[in-house]
């Protein structure tokens, strides 16, 4: 069996372009979900019936605006900041945003998992 292959952007400084098994990155996103899985409310999906009927098929909308945060960046942010090094936790972190949706999230995961901390 051929297993296919994805190239994406490497998340390294160096930013070289890296092709990647598609299995490894279905285990990233695993190891993901379970790091954040208590942290993160599990949000409904509904169906779009406008987009439905524009493609003439399913569309469903996740609707991460429920969660603590009101947007999809507690996903990523609470994974980013879960998966520190100790040396990345010891020179902390930076966030800017046009809409400080991104800032005001950083902020809460930080102050709650600095409270677990304790």
């Amino acid at each position: 069996m051929i297993t296919p292959k994805i190239v994406c952007k490497s998340t390294s400084r160096k930013n070289k372009i890296q092709t990647r098994n598609k299995m490894d990155i279905i285990r990233e996103i695993e190891l993901a979900e379970e790091r954040i899985r208590l942290f993160i409310l599990r949000t409904p999906l509904i169906e779009s019936k406008e987009l439905s009927k524009l493609i003439e098929g399913k569309v469903y909308l996740k609707l991460e605006s429920e969660q603590y945060t009101g947007s999809f960046k507690a996903r990523g942010s609470m994974n980013k900041l879960l998966s520190l090094t100790d040396e990345e936790k010891e020179r902390g972190t930076i966030t800017a945003g046009y809409t400080h949706t991104h800032t005001h999230t950083l902020q809460l995961w930080g102050l709650i998992l600095q409270k677990n901390r304790s």
